[in-house]
């Protein structure tokens, strides 16, 4: 899915959902903001990681950003990963390269953070042992914020990840 399509088919879900995980106050009052990158490109993550820290910063959030930067890092990453062929290149579905959405609201005292990918299912939680290296992503994310969860979305071909912090 290209990116001008995968931003089509957000808007669209977004418009039926009103956000998937984002409750009434914070639609009603809320902040939102929208970052879209190639989900299998490298370069991904650490320019969501970077824009969350600039919005929170803007939305007057920042004793918010450490978490929020850990939490939109490991969903970004688990999105890009499950984008990426064991061969590590894109998986391209004929429709062309796969995107991730990465969704902020605010209400000024809860943070909601989703992280839309075009891949299916539920994401899937490793189970690392002591000495490796990976596989801790949704461990962390669960760590560091109130409350996460994942759901499909109508419209849309993948699935939105979101987590939600409490300022």
């Amino acid at each position: 899915m290209d990116q001008r399509i995968a931003v089509d088919a957000f808007q669209r879900s977004a418009r039926e959902q009103r956000g998937v995980a984002v409750d009434a106050e914070l639609r009603a009052e809320g902040t939102e903001n929208v970052f879209v990158a190639g989900a299998s490109l490298p370069g991904a993550t650490p320019c969501a990681r970077l824009h969350a820290r600039a919005v929170l910063s803007e939305w007057g959030l920042g004793e918010l950003a450490e978490a929020a930067e850990l939490i939109v890092s490991e969903l970004v990453t688990n999105a890009v990963r499950a984008s990426t062929a064991p061969d590590g290149h894109p998986r391209y579905d004929g429709a062309g390269m796969p995107v991730v959405v990465l969704r902020m609201a605010s209400d000024r005292i809860k943070l909601m953070i989703e992280v839309w990918d075009v891949i299916p299912g539920a994401p899937a939680a490793a189970h690392p042992g002591p000495d490796d290296e990976s596989g801790r992503g949704l461990m962390l994310v669960a760590a560091q914020c109130d409350r996460w969860s994942w759901q499909s979305a109508p419209g849309w071909p993948g699935k939105v990840v979101w987590a939600e912090l409490h300022g």
